[in-house]
């Protein structure tokens, strides 16, 4: 059995609402390998059609994928973030109800944000500045949606948690194979992180 193999057995066994396209296109960038002296290539994660597009609807993926098939019929996070709102694009996608809880007040939000938002159906939620005046409203209003019968799904912060850097051991599966079948092998991978659930899904993938 091979390395590939044995990533796609184990990303078997987790559930996907197959929203995106993959996998996305790695292409070479002649002037910056040019300016540099190295061979650089991108993946093109904003070419992956849903949403819109980045890493976080590769996390949105596996989480309403693994939210469906819990049954969830709610998804409740926090803050007007590029994964709340893709998230919003895939909870509208699959028929479920969407909620967010944003620091703040309505009208100090993004009008932006507040337009995308409005666009996939999403319940907004205004709390206070204080993280854990967030948190303690997301939690209210998570038993007040089961009380009313709803099954409720929560999503971490930037979708990272155990289910959501999954998602980037998909990529790592999709990097070797791209390796495989072109020849081109890569010694370094460059990445930004923040919540980190994209490095560690990286990492556990390698």
């Amino acid at each position: 059995m091979t390395f590939t193999n044995i990533i796609s057995e184990c990303l078997a066994a987790h559930p996907r609402a197959n929203l995106i396209q993959v996998p996305a296109i790695i292409h070479k960038l002649p002037r910056l390998s040019s300016q540099f002296g190295y061979e650089i290539y991108i993946l093109r994660e904003d070419l992956t059609g849903f949403g819109l597009g980045g890493n976080k609807t590769r996390k949105v993926d596996f989480l309403i994928g693994d939210a469906l098939a819990k049954r969830a019929t709610t998804l409740v996070t926090i803050k007007a973030t590029s994964f709340s709102r893709n998230a919003a694009a895939g909870a509208s996608a699959c028929g479920l109800e969407f909620h967010v809880v944003l620091p703040g007040i309505e009208s100090g939000q993004n009008p932006l944000s507040q337009l995308v938002f409005a666009k996939w159906g999403t319940q907004l939620h205004y709390e206070g500045n204080d993280p854990t005046a967030l948190l303690n409203r997301q939690k209210t209003l998570e038993a007040s949606l089961r009380n009313q019968g709803k099954n409720v799904y929560v999503l971490n912060p930037g979708g990272s948690d155990a289910i959501g850097a999954m998602s980037y051991v998909a990529v790592f599966e999709e990097i070797c194979a791209f390796s495989a079948r072109t020849g081109i092998h890569f010694s370094h991978i460059v990445h930004s992180s923040s919540s980190a659930g994209t490095q560690a899904g990286l990492v556990v993938g390698q």
